[in-house]
């Protein structure tokens, strides 16, 4: 007989299998099992699932991620979309992914991700041979800045090949 103070196994506890924010979000009462997998299950990055379907707001989501995650969060005013190293990233994979490079220095990479718990894209960004030091911002901050800095970028491409 087991004793009664070991935790259930995985199998049996009612957060198993999901990614470490959508637990959270679940112990913490605010999507209940059934909607986090059904969010999971949508396709889609999760964080952009779950505010799509207005569960939470993405400023809240990001507030939350930081206080009970403990990542730091980025400003929305202190994004210099011009100073980006955008090349650093595949543009695929930073708009699917919704992750904004802050800075990239031989092969350390500070990114600004609307789920920073998101262990696939930070898997993908190690495959690039990248150590990864990440950062919180909100899913429309990001997804702003993410169409203003490849606008520019493809703008300034085109501006080289014209010359």
């Amino acid at each position: 007989m087991k004793p009664s103070h070991f935790p259930a196994p995985l199998s049996r506890r009612p957060d198993a299998g999901l990614g470490t924010l959508a637990r959270a979000l679940v112990r913490a009462g605010v999507i209940s099992r059934p909607q986090a997998d059904s969010l999971g299950a949508s396709g889609q990055p999760f964080v952009l699932a779950l505010t799509q379907s207005g569960a939470v707001e993405g400023a809240w989501l990001a507030r939350f991620i930081t206080d009970a995650l403990g990542y730091p969060q980025i400003a929305p005013d202190a994004l210099d979309v011009a100073r980006l190293p955008l090349g650093s990233i595949p543009d695929a994979l930073l708009q699917t992914r919704l992750i904004l490079p802050l800075s990239a220095r031989a092969k350390h990479l500070c990114v600004a991700m609307a789920d920073p718990t998101d262990r696939d894209t930070l898997d993908r960004l190690r495959a690039l041979g990248f150590t990864v030091e990440v950062s919180v911002a909100e899913i429309a901050t990001l997804q702003a800045s993410l169409a203003h800095a490849l606008q520019a970028s493809e703008w300034t491409h085109q501006s080289l090949a014209q010359q």
